[in-house]
């Protein structure tokens, strides 16, 4: 049963990442063509400040997660409806504290930045990209908290699908039909307001909720700490956006959305390899399965690492070369920066690589005992940034998150090394080094075969691109021979297994 679900959350979780890389693409180049790019750097800009309150789930979210693997594993109903409760209670109650920070935000927002737009223009902009968050929390996203926690990821993934895809072809049809901002705006949102209504009616029909509903509540160990720290976590995240509307300009703050968009799409795939291994470690703790934890982690962690390196190192290579294509027809604004392309890549790459140590401190359930370290993140990443952007500019805000990733990831290795895994932390630092030795071979090897060119089509760089892959994957499997033999004969036997079972599904 694991295995067959394992399968159904990486096929939908791949097939999730495609839609959204692809229509992640087209968006962009619409909204700047059409509106400019000051307004795209403002709709950015709104939605990083929305981020403090709308990623309250993935705080608290955990903390559910985490009373609900055993009560699953057991099959517990009473139990789970219970937690559910507890839960949906917490978020209804949130989503009005939502509502009073969107006011807020009304309030201060427009006095953060000298620009164009009246005041009327940016208020109703930020009530619409609301509108939805509001709803998520109202709704659905308990169950979609129950249906990660069954292992059952493929469900929201395949809902999602459906409202992305949707979301953009309303985009795209309402611009070429001429419409403004808001109105594209306002329908993006009422698309996405469909995804927790069609979560909960899921759930509830699945797990039939509403048959014995009760009023019982159960106590959420660690929930204010989860939500601290994952509070700390978002203004990490949001940070530069942040520090960029208070010090710089909207175009600024565009130049900065997109190529964080484009460096966000390599994160997304490098996650379809790790979709809902976190409730997979959960049960496992649940369960006391201490040998099978510590193995799955290292072919975990292994497979991470192999991925971020093959995607994030052929993404460093070929970046510049696709900004070159994908913002030839943007003249309001400088979108060819290497150096901040580069530290945007590395940054998201540290944080793929530390997906291991958070999943696996999620799942135990260790918020307090690694909450300093978070805020030590969080505070690194705004003072540097804020040191940075104003010596060096926009780049300064990329190469601060680097510092605060890296330290946050060594902090959580730390952690789990000494007190989960009872595991040596010298091999963290031995992987480390590995992983950096392998990323220099890699360009050293592709500069040494391949030309530099400039594709002048998207054609020619997918060719390109294409090369550069199988160079970098080629080299990483050789690395991973001589260094990390047990871990790859791990992960050729597991796919075996996957095809074996998929061929017996067949037969059947």
């Amino acid at each position: 049963m694991r295995t067959r679900r394992a399968i159904y959350n990486f096929s939908m979780s791949m097939t999730l990442q495609l839609v959204a890389t692809i229509t992640g693409l087209i968006v962009p180049p619409l909204i700047i063509g059409a509106f400019g790019s000051e307004v795209n750097g403002l709709i950015n800009s709104i939605r990083a400040f929305l981020a403090y309150i709308a990623l309250l789930e993935a705080g608290v979210g955990p903390v559910i997660k985490a009373a609900l693997y055993k009560p699953l594993a057991d099959k517990d109903n009473h139990s789970i409806k219970t937690i559910l409760n507890t839960s949906e209670f917490f978020f209804k109650r949130l989503s009005i504290y939502f509502i009073v920070y969107v006011v807020c935000l009304v309030v201060i927002f427009p006095f953060l930045n000298e620009t164009s737009f009246d005041w009327g223009f940016i208020t109703a902009l930020i009530f619409i990209i609301a509108t939805s968050t509001f709803a998520q929390y109202y709704f659905g996203v308990t169950y979609s908290i129950l249906l990660q926690a069954n292992q059952k990821l493929y469900i929201s993934n395949g809902i999602q699908i459906i409202t992305v895809t949707l979301n953009t072809l309303l985009i795209i049809l309402f611009i070429s039909l001429g419409s403004n901002v808001i109105i594209v705006t306002l329908l993006s949102s009422l698309v996405f307001i469909s995804r927790p209504i069609l979560l909960s009616w899921y759930a509830k029909k699945h797990f039939r909720i509403n048959e014995t509903r009760t009023k019982e509540k159960v106590e959420l160990k660690q929930k204010w700490d989860a939500l601290a720290q994952h509070l700390a976590n978002v203004v990490r995240t949001s940070s530069g956006v942040l520090v960029l509307t208070i010090f710089t300009n909207f175009k600024e703050v565009s130049v900065f959305a997109v190529y964080s968009m484009v460096v966000m799409a390599v994160r997304s795939i490098v996650s379809t390899f790790t979709a809902g291994i976190g409730a997979v470690f959960g049960s496992m703790i649940a369960k006391k399965e201490k040998q099978l934890l510590n193995k799955s982690f290292n072919l975990y962690e292994f497979i991470t690492n192999t991925v971020s390196i093959v995607l994030f190192t052929t993404a460093g290579i070929l970046i510049i070369p696709f900004m070159q294509i994908y913002t030839r027809h943007f003249d309001d604004a400088n979108y060819i920066r290497p150096v901040l392309a580069y530290f945007l890549i590395i940054s998201i790459a540290v944080y793929c690589t530390r997906t291991p140590y958070t999943s696996v401190v999620t799942a135990a359930g260790k918020f307090k005992e690694t909450n300093i370290g978070a805020f030590v993140e969080v505070i690194i990443s705004l003072v540097l940034s804020i040191i940075l952007v104003n010596v060096i500019g926009t780049t300064g805000v990329a190469i601060a998150s680097v510092i605060a990733i890296l330290y946050r990831k060594t902090d959580l290795a730390y952690y789990v090394s000494k007190n989960i895994m009872k595991r040596s932390f010298s091999l963290y630092l031995k992987r480390m080094f590995i992983s950096v030795f392998n990323v220099v071979l890699i360009v050293i090897i592709v500069n040494l075969i391949l030309p530099i060119i400039e594709p002048d089509n998207f054609f020619a760089w997918a060719i390109y691109g294409v090369i550069v892959l199988m160079i970098s994957s080629v080299i990483t499997v050789i690395i991973g021979f001589i260094f990390y033999k047990p871990e790859l004969n791990e992960m050729i036997l597991k796919l075996k297994r996957v095809a074996k079972s998929k061929l017996k599904t067949k037969d059947k």
